[in-house]
């Protein structure tokens, strides 16, 4: 028997559902193991919702799911797997768990409803039981109550409606009169429509059926985690992939405790989704992240930068898309931000509102205080700050809050919502840094002295809203990575107005101007730099400077107006509250307004739209990829790394595909401008240009035989996040009606025909970056996880899509696909079978030579010489292995080639792994030394994974 490390080497993510739960992937085991992992990493495995096929609506945390076999099937499995060498990561949800139709399934929130405030239960759910009135409105109703009484019946000691919904009653009401029993419950039923503003209940972003866990109470942290560490304890898992930890009062509290009730050598990963330049918290007891910033770097080294604002320019002239719209990224997000607040999350914006008008409403206006809020939930540029009761912020995320307010007081446009943008931001920096001299306090700019301290403005003098600044004009805050802290700063103007003299809020894109989508873009228009027209917006001189204003916060101040003990203590613990849920609030804003909003109205280039990703900056050089990589390797080696996941919007595979546009962004232009003419020649216009951009792009990704069931369900789903046109609450049946007539008779129609020859030509830039992507995945620094079907070409759009079950050998690897008894298959043997060879030697190598990649290796960049040595990215890991991959390779075409140019190796002797082994039929390859051509080890595929020849 194999045995298995305590830290993985790779994982391999498998969705489990009924029908394909432990049984099925105990049938995988052979093929999972000849790959070369050494964990299978397995979606939730507690009790879910009936049916469901996903498990992240857990109802009961004290069972393992039947529908997946029960706890007998997974110790068979973990069993089976172990003979094979094979370890177990399981998904957990500390954060959330499920508000079923049928209340029954979910036992502490049938006795919540039943009880009431006084149950022991109501310790578990987050609940704001004075707002309610003391009672929970449930907006799960079809229609107005007075419309749903026939619906409404008695039935076996419960309340029903319709087929699905079953609640309790409150003991002694089960034979009053209908009216009277519903007034008599501690629910209250109410209208879906009209209900939401009035939630009172914390959910998982806006998803109702999802009911937020209050695991930092201890005893509920036990009730809902004692299965899985027994499990844990017991050897039948071995590691934790953490799910959402930002939507928890106290991310690192938790991630203590559950450090302390695994052990230490547990192998925990925490899926926190970082922006640019934004790094873990060092006090986090985890081995790192799930693995979206690799993903970022991978996809964004792949990315040509020239190309992608050539894209981002004719995506606006095709769209006609106004700034704020999907013209440009971040006044786009910050709209949907808005939106989602004012509409979505306005329940749980609400409940921040309430605290901060106990805490010093006396002081400030609602009105103030609802602007003040909105304009830090909406320029705060990460998922949220990390506000503890039990100790001080961090200087990153004093740095954070500090800038954040400044770009809120330059939003607002009154001085008292400046003043509440103080005093708030007093109330989430806390007492210990309230009395600190306010004209010095972090988030004061002293008088005279520029905004950002860090550093000079981007070199090019671009903001984020694209193109060169030119003098005396003013323009829009644009969030750069620019300081040690990993947070974007804010040069807020082009000619550095020192915050805190009078600068005013920063004009906003004038989205009422009319504007003319061409629906076309012409290869040889001249390219303008032109923004749409702005229009400069000046606050009233504030007659108080930010720098000495008082705070008007009663707690900060010392005491509240009722100074008495009990009102300081309620104050104190309103304060806390403020503070945690702030980060919570935030963190759902940022997962709606971003990946789900914004990310669907900014396309120009799909790939960047993605979880963990950069949509306003969607490439990177190869100096950045390195500088993480370095980074990574010194604080977090064992961190998780992945390409493609259950959540991602697309595919590594498609978004390596749509990256090569980057390469072409005439040829799609010219694409773009042809397939329009032939749809709308065949009577198939798309609704609308922005729709189309995207449709056609998904096709392209998809080529030459896009799905139109697929593309369709992804097309639509994309135009409801959106909200454009049609939302998820308000669809537009006559607008979706002509999206499905354009999906099937355009991209999946005649018209197509074009999009698979354009896909064609750009084929050797496909194989480049899919074969280039999965190396630098699988060999950078951290734990790479593999998703179902990842380890061949798999091409998926967004869920449900994603969920679909690949068809998956039961077999172990063999034959030509068997790195240890063939020769490695050529170009001629399709881009599938080369990734799952790529895929196998890499793994098993990493199987081999755990200390190669593991906590103690090094990484150590290389870099080319020659006029094209920009196109290479290499790197070795621990002086054994070597990586290289060809990058951007049709400019590379167009700039000679390879020719001259080589890359220095470290000295020995090294042999490239994926040219197979030496089975005497064929000549071996000589081994690269010195200075190699890359001309020569690029021959065959357009990577190479050297190995020092003693070493392999």
């Amino acid at each position: 028997m194999t045995q298995v490390p305590r830290t993985p080497t790779a994982t391999y993510r498998l969705q489990l559902e009924p029908g394909a739960g432990f049984d099925a992937a105990a049938r995988l085991l052979p093929y999972v193991a000849s790959l070369g992992v050494s964990h299978l990493h397995l979606s939730p495995v507690l009790e879910a919702v009936p049916g469901s096929r996903h498990g992240y609506d857990v109802t009961d945390h004290t069972r393992v799911r039947a529908e997946l076999g029960g706890e007998a099937g997974l110790r068979g499995l973990a069993e089976k797997a172990r003979a094979r060498g094979l370890g177990i990561i399981a998904d957990i949800v500390p954060n959330h768990m499920a508000f079923p139709a049928d209340t029954r399934l979910n036992a502490p929130l049938w006795q919540l409803l039943r009880d009431g405030p006084a149950s022991p239960a109501a310790a578990w759910f987050d609940i704001d039981w004075a707002a309610g009135g003391g009672r929970l409105p449930l907006p799960v109703l079809g229609a107005p109550l007075r419309e749903q009484w026939d619906a409404l019946r008695v039935e076996g000691g419960t309340l029903r409606h319709g087929d699905h919904h079953c609640f309790p009653l409150r003991p002694g009401t089960e034979s009053l009169p209908l009216p009277a029993l519903l007034d008599a419950q501690h629910y209250r039923l109410g209208w879906w429509r009209t209900g939401l503003a009035q939630l009172t209940y914390r959910r998982f972003f806006t998803v109702s059926d999802l009911i937020a866990v209050r695991v930092e109470d201890p005893a509920v942290f036990e009730a809902t985690h004692a299965t899985v560490l027994r499990l844990v304890a017991e050897g039948v898992i071995g590691g934790l992939r953490v799910d959402h930890p930002d939507g928890l009062a106290d991310p690192e509290g938790y991630l203590r405790r559950l450090r302390q009730r695994a052990g230490p050598d547990v192998w925990v990963v925490a899926e926190k989704i970082l922006a640019t330049g934004e790094h873990l918290p060092s006090g986090w007891p985890v081995a790192g992240t799930t693995g979206y910033d690799a993903l970022r770097h991978v996809d964004a080294v792949l990315t040509d930068p020239v190309g992608a604002d050539r894209l981002t320019a004719d995506h606006r002239r095709f769209t006609a898309a106004p700034a704020d719209l999907g013209g440009v990224w971040e006044p786009t997000v910050r709209r949907a931000a808005r939106e989602i607040l004012a509409e979505e999350l306005c329940a749980e914006r609400d409940r921040l509102l309430r605290t901060a008008h106990r805490l010093c409403g006396d002081l400030h206006t609602p009105e103030a205080l609802l602007s003040a809020l909105t304009e830090l939930l909406v320029h705060l540029p990460v998922y949220r700050p990390y506000l503890a009761a039990d100790r001080p912020p961090s200087h990153q995320d004093t740095t954070l809050l500090a800038r954040t307010a400044d770009l809120a007081r330059r939003a607002v446009t009154t001085a008292a919502q400046t003043r509440a943008v103080d005093a708030l931001h007093a109330l989430l920096r806390g007492p210990d840094t309230a009395a600190a001299d306010p004209a010095r306090s972090p988030g004061r700019t002293a008088p005279g002295a520029p905004f950002d301290p860090v550093g000079p403005a981007d070199p090019a003098g671009r903001s984020a809203e694209g193109p060169a600044r030119t003098a005396g004009t003013t323009g829009d805050p644009a969030l750069r990575d620019r300081d040690d802290a990993g947070l974007r700063t804010a040069d807020a103007t082009g000619g550095g107005t020192p915050a805190g003299e009078g600068a005013g809020p920063p004009p906003e894109p004038d989205t009422t101007a009319p504007a003319r989508a061409t629906g076309r873009v012409t290869p040889d228009e001249g390219r303008s730099d032109a923004e749409p027209a702005v229009r400069a917006r000046t606050a009233a001189p504030d007659a108080t400077s930010p720098a000495t204003a008082d705070t008007g916060c009663h707690l900060l101040a010392g005491g509240t107006a009722d100074t008495g003990p009990g009102a300081c203590a309620c104050a104190a613990s309103d304060a806390q509250d403020f503070r945690a849920r702030f980060g919570q609030v935030s963190s759902a804003l940022r997962a709606k307004a971003v990946e789900d909003c914004a990310g669907y109205r900014f396309t120009p280039l799909l790939s960047a739209a993605e979880v963990g990703g950069d949509p306003g900056e969607p490439a990177l050089p190869v100096s950045a990829f390195h500088a993480h990589c370095a980074r990574i390797q010194h604080a977090w080696p064992l961190t998780g790394t992945v390409y493609a996941t259950h959540d991602t919007k697309r595919s590594g595979d498609v978004r390596a595909a749509l990256a090569t546009l980057t390469e072409h962004p005439l040829g799609w232009a010219e694409l773009l401008t042809e397939v329009t003419e032939r749809a709308a020649h065949a009577g198939v216009s798309a609704p609308d240009p922005h729709l189309a951009w995207s449709c056609w792009q998904t096709a392209f990704a998809l080529a030459p035989d896009p799905d139109p069931s697929r593309l369709l369900d992804a097309t639509l789903k994309a135009a409801r996040e959106a909200a454009l046109r049609t939302t998820w609450t308000d669809p537009d049946a006559d607008y979706e009606a002509a999206a499905e007539r354009f999906v099937r008779g355009g991209p999946c129609g005649a018209p197509g025909y074009a999009v698979a020859r354009f896909a064609e030509e750009l084929a050797p830039q496909i194989r480049a970056n899919v074969l280039g992507a999965a190396l630098l995945h699988l060999t950078m620094p951290g734990v790479p996880d593999l998703y179902r079907g990842g380890e061949s070409v798999y091409r998926a759009l967004v869920d449900p899509d994603n969920r679909r079950p690949p068809r998956l050998p039961e077999r172990p690897l063999s034959g030509a696909a068997d790195p240890g008894s063939a020769t490695a298959p050529g170009a001629d043997a399709g881009l599938p079978a080369e990734k799952l060879w790529l895929t196998a030697v890499a793994l098993r190598l990493r199987r081999a030579h755990p200390e190669w990649f593991g906590a103690h290796a090094g990484y150590e960049p290389l870099t080319a010489e020659g006029p094209t040595g920009d196109h290479a990215l290499a790197f070795t890991r621990s002086g054994q292995v070597l990586t290289a991959v060809s990058r951007l390779t049709r400019t590379l075409e167009a700039a000679g080639g390879w020719d001259s140019t080589v890359l220095p190796l470290p000295p020995g002797r090294w042999d490239d792994a994926l040219a197979g082994r030496d089975t005497g039929r064929t000549a071996r390859r000589p081994a690269f030394q010195g200075k190699a051509r890359l001309a020569e080890m690029f021959a065959d595929r357009p990577v190479a994974l050297l190995v020092r020849r003693d070493g392999f």
